[in-house]
């Protein structure tokens, strides 16, 4: 593998490295113009490799001028792409109170971003599982922390715990509460809703057909006289 790598600051860095069966293998240290062996077994290539300084020398400035120029000249094709900021959308899940609590990040991009869970102000370790971090369809990214912690500890003590996410220097807080975490189970509030709009849709219901009734039931009594005298005939 070689290639080079240029930061925001401008600083460059340039590598050649080679590997044997999955394993590294002797490496070029540019700056010194010489070659680092991994194993006793590349002994031999670096040496061989050390007395030819024109090999050196031809590494070194392919790594510092073709490639940086290279890198650029890519670079500047997708700058829009590279340069594209987005920030973070979190959101808590859980799918009953007795499942962990998932702090879910998504819509973010660049890809790199932090998320710890907190106790007070201690950044919890154990019961914690974090995800890899995947693409999205539009080309943003998600990640997930979850936290298994006892359900009476959490409904009790609803401010301990913090879900923390820091993206582009920004910094992203969010309090653990029952408010806040979507969840699969319903909650009580929830039925009751339910049910008292279908109570008062059916009383609706019942007073529309009521209304209707005694409309039809007018209009016939009104029309029962011209009946009786046509029948009369006259």
């Amino acid at each position: 593998m070689y290639g080079c790598e240029l930061e925001d600051d401008g600083t460059t860095r340039g590598y050649y490295r080679f590997g044997y069966d999955g394993e590294d293998f002797i490496s070029f240290d540019k700056n010194n113009l010489t070659n680092i062996a991994a194993n006793p077994q590349a002994l031999i290539f670096k040496k061989k490799w050390d007395l030819n300084r024109v090999r050196g020398q031809y590494c070194k400035a392919y790594l510092e001028n073709t490639c940086m120029k290279r890198l650029k000249k890519y670079v500047s094709y997708s700058k829009d792409t590279l340069e594209k900021k987005a920030p973070s959308q979190v959101s808590l899940l859980q799918k009953n109170c007795s499942s962990p609590v998932i702090c879910h990040a998504t819509g973010f991009y660049p890809r790199h971003i932090t998320m710890t869970w907190m106790k007070h102000h201690e950044e919890l370790h154990e019961d914690v599982e974090v995800s890899s971090t995947l693409p999205n369809a539009d080309g943003s990214f998600q990640k997930s922390i979850s936290l298994s912690v006892n359900p009476e500890e959490w409904m009790n003590n609803p401010d301990v715990y913090r879900c923390v996410v820091q993206h582009m220097e920004t910094k992203k807080e969010i309090i653990l509460s029952r408010s806040t975490i979507r969840s699969n189970e319903p909650n009580d509030g929830g039925i009751i809703a339910i049910v008292g709009s279908v109570l008062a849709l059916i009383a609706i219901c019942g007073v529309f057909i009521v209304i209707n009734g005694l409309i039809v039931w007018k209009k016939s009594w009104q029309f029962k006289p011209i009946f009786n005298r046509l029948c009369k005939g006259q």
